[in-house]
C-alpha cells in the first residue's frame, strides 16, 4: 500500500511525465514524451519497434540523444528518457529499466 501511494505521489509531482519501470509508448508524428524512470541513475534499454515507419530519438538523462532506426535498441544510464518521433508516421517503442545488474544483451 505504501509503495503504491509513493508511486502515485511521484507521478502527480512530475505532471505530464510518466514514472515507470517499463512500457511500450506509441508516438504520433513529431510527438515527444519524457519518462521519469527512477530517482537515481539506472540502466535503461530503449527500442524502436521493427515495424515503425521512422526514426526515434532517445535521450537518456541529460545525455545527447541517439537516433534509433526501426528495429534498433540502445542501452544507457539515466534517471529519465526523452523519446521523440522524428518521422511523419506513428512509431512504436519499448523501454525497460534495470533494477539489478542484468546482462545488457537481453
Amino acid at each position: 500500500m505504501r509503495i503504491a501511494l509513493t508511486v502515485a505521489i511521484l507521478s502527480a509531482l512530475v505532471g505530464a511525465e510518466a514514472f515507470a519501470g517499463s512500457g511500450s509508448p506509441t508516438l504520433a508524428a513529431g510527438e515527444t514524451l519524457t519518462i521519469s524512470t527512477s530517482v537515481v541513475y539506472r540502466d535503461i534499454k530503449v527500442c524502436n519497434d521493427s515495424a515503425s515507419q521512422g526514426d526515434l530519438l532517445a535521450a537518456f538523462g541529460s545525455n545527447e540523444p541517439v537516433r534509433l532506426a526501426p528495429g534498433m535498441c540502445q542501452w544507457d544510464r539515466g534517471d529519465r528518457i526523452t523519446l521523440r518521433n522524428e518521422s511523419a508516421q506513428t512509431i512504436a517503442s519499448t523501454y525497460r529499466v534495470s533494477t539489478c545488474s542484468e546482462p545488457r544483451g537481453h
